[in-house]
This record gives structure tokens, sequence and C-alpha cells, in this order.
């Protein structure tokens, strides 16, 4: 099932403009016009159109996608008779049918949980534990919610059938009606008094226990890696056992980072004098091992080495290494008139007289300081200029 939070990546209590904000900067990257995924466009604008709408807002966090199924089908139209009929004796039978059909076919929501790693422990393998707090079936109620032989009421707000009908008056003999799930009773159709509800689970049919999973970490996982373990999660009454997800994430690492699943990628800083006259790389890999190789070459700023088969084991991947070259602050006279023999080379300094031009004034630039500015100068709309959406 679609969690429209997550499509938009902002949380359950994000404010409209923030759901604006978020959709507005995913709407260029999908947009078709521009070479997006139609259907991821169309997924961003539906999940904005739901969670911009008070109303429907209210519906899908109660009741999720279904219950605004729900209301769509339930619709509105001309029912001018509708005052003379009991609308919920009308619709009651149907609707216990459907909540009944519903509560054999559902299945307990799956329990997600993140498992941090480090990329040593993906490299190298390891065995971790994790306690994962799951919902079960009361033991004690056999997941009925009462004591001894007391059987459940059935629910007032919902005479039983676990489904409201909710009518609005939309103008003159036009009535707005629904079906959605009883929130009193969780769609169910009973309802428990306080003096017979089980004492060990309070009457709640489930109570909480710790599952204890044992995980190996093998480098054939990565970062984002979902790990299920089917029919191993959650209980409740009238509903299949659901699932455990494990989601994989690597923490960051200081040296080493993982370029994609197989090939690792690490820095090498070395000074002027060793970028021009070459070298020897030592690596210390992540296993402790250690590798070498010389370099017998100018070695330029951005310039990248691959060390073969030194990437993720199972994957044989490679070592990609970047070399960044580290300048002196400051040459004297004396060092730039050696350098410039050395090099054959005569440093000129162009003649400006009648040229015109004028001294500038120079400052250090920083990149970041750019980037901040311009994170602190955005408008709340996150689009670039001359990206326009279609109206949907």
């Amino acid at each position: 099932m679609r969690n429209l939070y997550e499509i938009l990546s902002v949380s359950k209590t994000a404010t409209e403009h923030e759901i604006q904000k978020a959709y507005k900067k995913l709407a260029p990257k999908y947009h078709p016009d521009k070479g997006g995924d139609p259907e991821k466009f169309k997924e961003i604008t539906a999940a904005r159109e739901v969670l911009t709408n008070k109303e429907k807002r209210q519906i899908y966090d109660q009741y999720g996608e279904e219950g605004l199924k729900q209301r769509a089908q339930g619709g509105s139209g001309a029912d001018p008779f509708g005052m003379f009929f009991n609308m919920d004796q009308f619709f009651g039978q149907q609707s216990q049918q459907q909540s009944q059909q519903q509560q054999q076919s559902k299945k307990c929501n799956p329990v997600v949980v993140q498992i941090e790693v480090t990329l040593e422990q993906l490299y190298n393998g390891d065995k971790i534990t994790k306690n994962v707090p799951l919902n079960r079936l009361c033991s004690a109620c056999h997941g009925n919610g009462y004591k001894g032989n007391h059987k459940s009421d059935k629910c007032s707000d919902c005479h039983g059938r676990g489904i409201r009908v909710i009518r609005r008056q939309m103008g003159p003999n036009i009535i707005q009606q629904m079906q959605m799930q009883c929130d009193k009773c969780n769609g169910e159709g009973k309802k428990i008094d306080n003096k017979y509800k089980c004492e060990t689970c309070n009457g709640n049919k489930v109570y909480k226990v710790d599952k204890r999973l044992d995980i190996s970490i093998s480098s054939n996982m990565y970062n984002g890696m979902k790990i299920m373990h089917r029919d191993k999660g959650e209980e409740y009454p009238g509903a299949h056992r659901g699932d455990i997800v494990l989601i994989i994430v690597e923490k960051e690492h200081s040296d080493f980072k993982r370029s994609d699943k197989h090939n690792l990628y690490i820095k090498k800083t070395i000074n002027l004098v060793e970028a021009l006259t070459g070298t020897r790389i030592i690596v210390e890999h992540l296993d402790r091992h250690r590798i070498y190789f010389d370099l017998n070459e100018i070695v330029k700023p951005k310039m990248f080495k691959r060390l073969i088969g030194e990437g993720i084991p199972q994957g044989k991947g490679d070592l990609i290494i970047e070399f960044d070259i580290q300048f002196p602050d400051y040459v004297d006279q004396e060092n730039r008139k050696k350098l410039e023999n050395i090099f054959n080379q005569k440093v000129e300094i162009n003649n400006i007289e009648n040229s015109g031009a004028k001294e500038g004034i120079v400052l250090d630039y920083h990149q970041n300081n750019d980037q901040n500015n311009d994170q602190n100068n955005d408008d709340d709309d996150g689009v670039p200029q001359g990206v326009q959406c279609a109206q949907q």
C-alpha cells in the first residue's frame, strides 16, 4: 500500500506549506514535458491533492487509501426522498458483509526496521542481533479481549456492522453519503465493557513481545536493501500475520565510500612534489590488509586510478582512487626563479599601459558560501525559473 507522505518525502506532521514546497521541488524532476516519468508525476500529484485537502487528509490519516476509495464510491447525488428512509438500515446488511470480507482478507501492516551497519561490517561480514517489539495475540483471552465466558457487545455507534454511513446535506434535496470504517470499534462491530476486559491485555486483544532477530551481514548487501521476513510480524484478530521488513542503512565511513554495489572509492592526497616526480601509494583496506602501487607519471588534480579486484569481495569490484594535489601556500622569490629555470618558462606580467584596463578587487572565493546564500534566498516554491507545471 502506498504511503502518500513517503511519496512526497514529508513527515505526517508536515504543514500544507511544507507539502506544497515538497511537491514543487519534485515536480520538475518527474514532469513529462521535462523528460520525467509520467506515472511518478501522477503519483506525486495525487499525493499532493490528498494531503493539501483538509477533509481528504483527515480521511486518509484515519482510514488510509481504502477510506478515500469508499468516499469516492459514496459520491454525491440527488436523493430527494432520503429524509423519509432509514439509510442505516438500507445499507446495513451490505456494509456488514463488506466489513467481514475485508477483515477476512486483510493482513497486518508490515513492521519496518532499519538495520544500521558500518562499511567494515558489509565488507568483512558480521552477525548482529536486533530485538523488534511486535503485537501478538493475547494468550489469556485468545485474542477475544474479554475475560471468562463473557461475550463482547455490539458497538452502539455502528450497531455491530463495523461501518458507519455518513450523510451530509449538500443542497436542496441533495445528500452526499459515504461509508467509512467505524472508528469506535475499528471496524469490528464489537465493544467490550470495561468490567469484562481481559486483565492481561486490558481488552486490546494483543500485547507487546520482543522478537529476537539474528541477522547475518554479508558483502552482497547494500545501503537501502530490503530484506523481507514474511509472516513473521504482528498479529491481530481477523487478520493474517504481517511481515517484518529490514532495511539496510550504511553508516558513512571517514575514508571509504561505496560508489555502487561492487566498487569502492577513496580519495588520496599527495603533495605537489609527489605529483610531479612520482611516489608510492599505500592503501590500508577495510580488513586492514595493505596494497601499494607506484606512480611514475605526473599526477593532475582529479586524476583517477583503479585497483583491480579491491572492491566489495562478492561483487568482485574495484577500488577507485581519486588524487587530490596539495599545493604550497607560498613560494618565495628565490624559489620562483628556480621554478622558472626548471620548467624553462619565464613568468611575464602583461603590460597594461594604454590598455584601458582597471585593477579589479579580488577576494577569496568559497563555493559553499554561494550555496548557503542560494538556500537562504530560495523562495518557498523550490521550482527553477522557467518550469511551469500543467494543471491536472
